[in-house]
Parts: structure tokens; sequence; C-alpha cells
């Protein structure tokens, strides 16, 4: 049996893949044959005695933690599996679920809850395909621990690191501005962006600035409201 996709007039599509558009329907055509026979063996019957039983993360599928939402599945004996999960961690909010909050700080009632968190980048393209996805609350004033100053709310995508950038041209030959993107933990805070010492503009929700950066060396700062610094130094040639 063969199945193959595309146009129907014979001719190929693309962003239509084997792996991903032909291979699941042909399993979806044997399994529908087999369910048609009552005699017909089982579908690639499962190694069992290859395989154990292992209790992971249903939402990022490492080994489950103590704070994580679970599901059983099997895996080869042999293989090596990832660690336990990191993105599920144990936070105390109050009673809203709007800030979180400690004992020694709150007189209220302090809920624990286990929230999925990834970080600012991850989180960046994990929530265009999850819409559901929630971002951590912030701490209630006066309830910020110490330690919190340390973690950084807000990642580049773009320039991802330090390194040299080769300007973009288009069909004109003109060269294309460059649209540095940042990911953000709270996504509506606002974002002040400068380039080498000058300031460029303001953003909120969407953080992205277009502007042109001639060749040379650069030095980009982003700054948000609650005044956490990022700093990316980069040469354009």
């Amino acid at each position: 049996m063969t199945v193959w996709t595309g146009n129907a007039d014979g001719t190929g599509r693309d962003g239509l893949v084997g792996v991903k558009a032909a291979a699941p329907l042909l399993f979806r055509i044997f399994r529908v044959l087999e369910g048609r026979s009552a005699t017909a063996p089982a579908w690639f019957e499962p190694p069992w005695d290859d395989l154990r039983r292992v209790t992971t993360c249903e939402t990022s599928g490492f080994l489950a933690g103590t704070d994580c939402p679970t599901r059983e599945e099997y895996v080869p004996r042999g293989a090596t599996r990832g660690g336990t999960c990191p993105y599920h961690q144990k936070v105390f909010t109050e009673e809203s679920g709007q800030f979180q909050v400690r004992q020694d700080c709150y007189a209220g009632e302090v809920i624990p809850r286990s929230w999925f968190s990834l970080p600012a980048n991850q989180a960046y393209y994990y929530r265009q395909r999850h819409a559901n996805y929630l971002t951590r609350p912030p701490f209630r004033a006066g309830c910020t621990p110490e330690n919190a100053a340390a973690e950084l709310p807000m990642q580049f995508i773009y320039p991802y690191r330090n390194g040299v950038i080769s300007a973009a041209r288009n069909w004109r030959g003109e060269t294309e501005p460059l649209l540095f993107t940042l990911a953000h933990q709270q996504p509506e805070t606002a974002v002040h962006w400068h380039l080498d010492g000058e300031f460029l503009r303001t953003t909120s929700g969407i953080h992205q600035v277009a502007t042109p950066a001639g060749k040379g060396d650069h030095e980009l700062v982003v700054v948000d409201a609650r005044g956490a610094r990022l700093v990316r130094r980069f040469t354009v040639r």
C-alpha cells in the first residue's frame, strides 16, 4: 500500500511532508482495516518485555515531579529519560490568585497552587499554540522575596546572543531594518528600548522594535517597568 499527499493534479504542495501528512494517514487506514476484522492480528503489538512503565508530567513530558499533573506511559527499558520536570512549581497566592504572597507578610488565607511556569523565551513560543498558558502571578507589594530580584523576567528572542548580525536586503536590494524581539514573563508590562545610548521607544504586549543599525558595534539595552535590565551587544557587518 502506498499513500501520497499533495495536489489533485499530481504536483507536490509546500509544507506537506511524508512523516507529517502521508504517514499518519497510512497508519489510520491500517487501524480502520484492523477494526473490520475479528481475526486480524493486532497491528504492531507492543514489545511489552522491552518496556517499563513510568510516571511522567502530563504537560512537559519529563519525569513527574511532586507538583505535576501525571500520566502513566511505557518507555523502552534502555531509554535514557530526562530528569524530573523543572517547570511545575509550588506557588502560594492570596484568595483571588492574582498575587503571590508569603505567610509572614500576608494576614489572609495563603493558598498553595501548582503552577506551570516556563522561562520567558520558551513561554513566548509556547503561548502561541497554548492560549490557556498563564504567567506566574507577580508578588503582592511587600511580599517580594530577596532572591526574586535575581530572576530575570525577560529574555531576548532576537538577537538571541551577543555576536555578529548580517543585515538583510529586500528584493529591491535595500537594507531592511533590524527587528529586535523580546519575551517578557508579564507581556503587558512596559519595556523601554535603547540603542547605543539613544532611546528608541516603549513597548507593551508585543515587544518588538524595528530600527536601522549601521555597520559596526552596537549595544541594545532594555529596561522594564520594575527596573529589570537586559543588555545585548552585537556587530552589524
